[in-house]
């Protein structure tokens, strides 16, 4: 298994995970899927500041991804980030791809300044909840009946994990396209942009 970052040519891909969650779950709120085009144009804005990660099997099959996304557009939140995750529904169960996703996204954005990660879930989706709580995320809140889909009124869970200290006077988080030309040599795969998540490249 391979973990790289995602670029626009994996919109497609990206897509038809994401589009099955919606239509055959109640894992997302989304409702309508996006195009591959709209899916791209996402991917590009989102990979300028934060990691947008893929998992792929070696025959080059996705397998599943995971990205950051602000929290709220207010710069004082700035220093936070709202998760996402999927899994391809053909993805062997428990064969690590969501630990390995979040095992190189999570050391990325503590590099890049980020202290604290959101994961919010929907109140359903107790296998989610459940692999929050082992990759350390902690209860935050729950927010009841504050979805609506397939005639369903859903509660949505709030999970945290602290990545760094806050401080006072922090600097700015490092935008990802600056971090990731900035990387050390020895984080990376030789021939790919695959994160290893090594202790020494914990800052740009």
């Amino acid at each position: 298994m391979l973990i790289r970052i995602a670029g626009v040519e994996d919109a497609q891909a990206i897509n038809r995970i994401f589009s099955h969650y919606i239509r055959h779950s109640l894992a997302t709120f989304n409702e309508f899927p996006r195009t591959d085009a709209q899916r791209a144009e996402e991917i590009a804005g989102l990979l300028a500041s934060y990691p947008y990660l893929v998992a792929q099997d070696e025959s080059g099959e996705l397998m599943g991804f995971a990205c950051a996304e602000p929290v709220r557009a207010q710069s004082g939140y700035r220093y936070c980030v709202e998760l996402t995750i999927y899994l391809s529904p053909c993805a062997p169960k428990r064969c690590g791809v969501g630990s390995a996703l979040y095992g190189s996204l999570l050391p990325m954005l503590r590099a890049q300044g980020y202290c604290v990660a959101y994961a919010v879930i929907s109140g359903v989706n107790g296998e989610s909840l459940r692999f929050h709580e082992r990759m350390g995320f902690s209860f935050l809140a729950r927010f009841e009946k504050s979805g609506y889909k397939n005639g369903q009124w859903l509660d949505t869970v709030w999970m945290q994990k602290d990545l760094a200290p806050r401080r006072d006077r922090m600097p700015p988080p490092v935008p990802f396209a600056l971090f990731r030309q900035k990387m050390p040599c020895h984080a990376w795969e030789p021939g790919s942009l695959a994160w290893r998540g090594t202790d020494e490249a914990q800052s740009p």
